[in-house]
Order: structure tokens, then C-alpha cells, then sequence
């Protein structure tokens, strides 16, 4: 009897520690999967970040890019307004002017185009077209293309009539 009673006993042991094996294999599943999935969503958070940060990126670079023209669209405006006030014209000039690399920027203005191919009226440069501005009182041109050099500073204006 003491014999069947130990038999009871080491199988219902063996099932306890059977039981607590599979218990331990599912909690580490389980801490697995919690562990995974933890992992996926700091991935996709970081991407998140990463996406977000480029758009934020490419803004501030339009951003940028847009400001010199605005800048000089408001200068144009400014010059032409200011024609009948000299010193103020002339000191909106001198603003503008750091815009460019140079006085003798070349100013291209478009007057028709035609199957990708443009016809511009005589070349200008930077300084007498804000003086015609001055003159005329008169901004009637808008900004086509503009082309920069590595300081950032304006080499070529292209406006369209």
C-alpha cells in the first residue's frame, strides 16, 4: 500500500511538474510576443519620427527657397510704389541689390513662348532694371526663374511679361 501511495504521489509530481513546465513555456510565449510587439511599435514610432522630421525638412526647404522670391517680389512692389519718393526708392534699390552677386546680374525677361522655346526682350541687368522701376513706377513683370550660386546670393533673373 505505502508503494501505491508513492506511485500516487511521484505521478501526480510529475504531472505538477509537467503542468509547470507548460505554465512557464506559455508565460514565455507570452513575454515573447509582448516583447515583439513592443518592439514593432517603437519601429513604427520611429518611423513615425522619421517621416514627420523629413516633412518638416522639405517645408523649411520650400520655405526657404520661397522667401528670396517674396523677398524681391516685395522689393519690385516697394521700388515701383516708391517712384515718386526718390531717397526711399533708391535706398529699397540698395536693399535689393544684396540679393544678387553683383550689380551686372543679368535680368532675362521673357515676352512669348512657344513650344518650350522662349523669346526674351533685351538683356538687362539687375541695377537698371530696379532704376526702369523707379522711372516707370510700374511692375508689371512677374518672377519666372531664378538660378543662385553657392552663397545664395541671385545670378540670373528671369521675369515674364
Amino acid at each position: 500500500m505505502t508503494m501505491i501511495i508513492g506511485m500516487v504521489a511521484v505521478g501526480s509530481g510529475c504531472k505538477s511538474k509537467k503542468k509547470a513546465m507548460e505554465a512557464a513555456a506559455a508565460e514565455k510565449a507570452r513575454l515573447e510576443q509582448e516583447a515583439e510587439l513592443k518592439r514593432q511599435q517603437e519601429e513604427a514610432a520611429r518611423r513615425e519620427a522619421e517621416e514627420r522630421a523629413r516633412r518638416e525638412a522639405e517645408e523649411r526647404a520650400r520655405a526657404e527657397a520661397a522667401a528670396p522670391r517674396a523677398k524681391l517680389e516685395q522689393y519690385f512692389s516697394t521700388i515701383a510704389a516708391n517712384s515718386g519718393n526718390v531717397a526711399s526708392a533708391n535706398r529699397s534699390i540698395s536693399e535689393a541689390l544684396t540679393l544678387f552677386a553683383s550689380d551686372e546680374t543679368p535680368v532675362l525677361i521673357v515676352i512669348s513662348e512657344s513650344g518650350g522655346i522662349k523669346d526674351y526682350d533685351r538683356p538687362t541687368t539687375i541695377k537698371q532694371y530696379l532704376e526702369y522701376l523707379k522711372d516707370t513706377g510700374k511692375n508689371v513683370n512677374r518672377i519666372g526663374n531664378i538660378q543662385y550660386d553657392s552663397a545664395g546670393k541671385i545670378t540670373e533673373l528671369e521675369l515674364i511679361k
